[in-house]
């Protein structure tokens, strides 16, 4: 019995050892995270952010829901893109259909077609369709990213709905951000030639004027 017990006890306190580390690297997670979006010109590359590890996505979710400053959410949404995490994806897709601040719902969109791409192509098509035409424009610039870095599927998709767009500034705004992306891309082919087209040297999320 007293065996039982002492074995009872040991397991408890390895659980309770578990959660206390995975609490401090939780907490040292969050900090890091913290320190990151507190810079007032972002400079932080998507390798940067993946380096986080596989729980970053998590931690970035639980200081969404506990931060009321639209400016911290935006840039921890915008930190979204550089996962490929479904907890995420589906948040984002909730945050596009159902938040009520457009500047949360446009750093949802974006990060979440930078992530996802084309996988969620039926979305996309639901956010284009959008009678909310900056929540368009929105999805149509991080769209002619991709199809800057050879993503067939979305420049089709970018000709398709800029060809049917009836507001005329939203097409020269896409244009527009279309001519910047690829004067980057340019810029990074000179600089980085071993790096072409990586989305990580031409765009950075918290740069992107919605």
């Amino acid at each position: 019995m007293r065996r039982i017990f002492y074995f009872l006890g040991s397991v408890v306190v390895s659980n309770l050892m578990i959660l206390s580390l995975n609490c401090a690297w939780g907490d040292s997670l969050s900090d890091e995270i913290e320190a990151a979006i507190s810079v007032r010109h972002p400079s932080e590359t998507g390798s940067w952010w993946q380096s986080l590890g596989p729980r970053a996505p998590q931690v970035i979710l639980s200081m969404v829901s506990q931060t009321d400053s639209i400016y911290r959410k935006v840039r921890l949404i915008d930190a979204l893109a550089w996962y490929d995490n479904a907890r995420a994806t589906q948040w984002m897709k909730q945050a596009v259909d159902q938040n009520s601040n457009s500047a949360i719902q446009a750093a949802a969109v974006h990060s979440l077609i930078k992530s996802q791409g084309m996988k969620e192509k039926d979305f996309i098509t639901h956010v284009l369709n959008s009678k909310d035409v900056q929540l368009r424009v929105t999805a149509l610039k991080a769209l002619s990213e991709l199809s800057e870095v050879n993503d067939p599927q979305a420049s089709q998709l970018v000709d398709q709905f800029l060809g049917k767009e009836n507001v005329t500034w939203a097409v020269d705004k896409v244009k527009k951000h279309k001519m910047r992306f690829n004067q980057g891309n340019a810029r990074n082919q000179r600089t980085q030639p071993n790096n072409v087209g990586s989305p990580e040297t031409v765009v950075k999320p918290g740069r992107l004027n919605y």
